[in-house]
């Protein structure tokens, strides 16, 4: 359900099964890190069941190929109920690598299928170096993503890049432009929330609040983030480093530490994740952690919507979806070539003049801006048209 959440789909859903009397049937692969308390579980399901929604949660497997295999023969029996008895004639899915499962599914069971937020995973896992190009979990993975393409009748995924290919591959499915969207209701500029969080970190006014909310390694960069941080700090003073993460509090850490970063310039903490406005509120610059590997352009990041819709500017590597021209494009950011020296360096003083820009006169260009680009209230009417191609005849 984390994914669900913070990808914001159920955003979309909510609205849909509220409006139109559409009923969605939810199954989620839960994680024991991301577990909900009983109560909490009972009162998402109850509030779910109110406007038609229906949530089905399996324990995720860990693993590779083989794991997936196993999570897609449990979920059988529930494709097959919903098809049977409810008489589903369509299935979503969240990513490359649920659009695999929910591919196989449409074609054992007959369904319309919508591939919601499509991406190249195969690739993203190629780049990162978790697979090999020969390996047998890279060809059954790449192969699926180009058999779902062909088969999908409604693809949306985030950036123009993986839109031409689709057309290139000549794909019949519908294609909707559809990026990461952002609850604006929920990420604004919260000015007591910044007093309050900067009191709690001891930072001065003139103090320079940067903000990492994300992970470390795989598909991220992770000592990386340990360099740039150093770099700025020995080049502009009163700055003080952020990082929030769920399960790489340690790891950040030791990163921060060997890599030089005085002990009282930084804290590693986590937050949950509806507190996560409070302390985007109380930064100046927030940073995109991934490296700018070639599959990278097709990604879609969702913190960038959040920093833009809470007033604040990022810093991004070229090349990173189309977050990196939009930066440029309307002066809402920095985008460097890479996170090591000569590229930090080159961009030392631009970075500067953002962390002295005042928030308070930013904020109203910065999230109006965020709203046109990943708003919630935006981005709907295309997910509603999405829906609509899905559901017709």
């Amino acid at each position: 359900m984390d994914p669900l959440i913070k990808g914001n789909i159920l955003l979309y859903l909510q609205d849909i099964a509220k409006k139109d009397e559409i009923e969605f049937y939810v199954i989620s692969y839960e994680q024991s890190k991301f577990k909900l308390s009983s109560a909490d579980y009972k009162y998402q399901l109850e509030k779910f069941h109110d406007i038609g929604i229906f949530w089905f949660k399996l324990k995720f497997t860990n693993g590779k190929i083989i794991a997936k295999v196993y999570d897609f023969m449990k979920s059988i029996p529930l494709i097959l109920f919903f098809r049977l008895f409810k008489g589903c004639k369509s299935i979503i899915s969240l990513g490359s690598v649920s659009g695999a499962i929910a591919y196989l599914f449409s074609k054992v069971f007959k369904l319309n299928l919508f591939l919601y937020q499509y991406e190249p995973h195969s690739e993203y896992a190629l780049d990162g170096e978790i697979w090999k190009k020969n390996s047998f979990s890279f060809k059954i993975m790449n192969e699926l993503e180009y058999q779902s393409a062909q088969k999908a009748k409604v693809i949306s995924t985030g950036t123009r890049h993986m839109i031409e290919r689709l057309i290139k591959w000549k794909s019949p499915a519908r294609i909707y432009k559809i990026p990461s969207v952002v609850d604006e209701n929920s990420f604004y500029f919260q000015h007591e929330q910044r007093k309050i969080i900067r009191k709690e970190l001891h930072l001065s006014e003139n103090s320079h609040l940067i903000i990492y909310p994300g992970k470390f390694g795989d598909l991220y960069y992770s000592k990386e983030i340990g360099n740039l941080f150093k770099i700025i700090n020995d080049r502009i003073d009163n700055c003080f480093f952020l990082v929030l993460t769920l399960t790489d509090i340690e790891l950040a850490e030791n990163i921060l530490s060997e890599i030089g970063l005085p002990q009282d310039k930084y804290m590693v903490t986590s937050t949950p994740y509806n507190k996560m406005p409070n302390y985007l509120s109380a930064a100046d610059l927030g940073i995109v952690g991934y490296p700018p590997l070639p599959s990278k352009k097709f990604c879609s990041s969702i913190k960038v919507g959040e920093f833009l819709c809470t007033g604040l500017p990022y810093l991004i590597c070229k090349g990173i979806s189309e977050d990196d021209e939009f930066a440029l494009q309307n002066n809402v950011g920095i985008v460097v070539e890479d996170f090591n020296e000569k590229s930090i360096l080159n961009q030392i003083d631009n970075i500067k003049t953002y962390l002295t820009e005042d928030v308070l006169d930013r904020f109203d260009r910065y999230r109006e801006l965020g709203i046109q680009y990943r708003g919630f209230i935006n981005l709907n009417r295309q997910f509603h048209k999405a829906i609509k191609t899905l559901v017709s005849n």
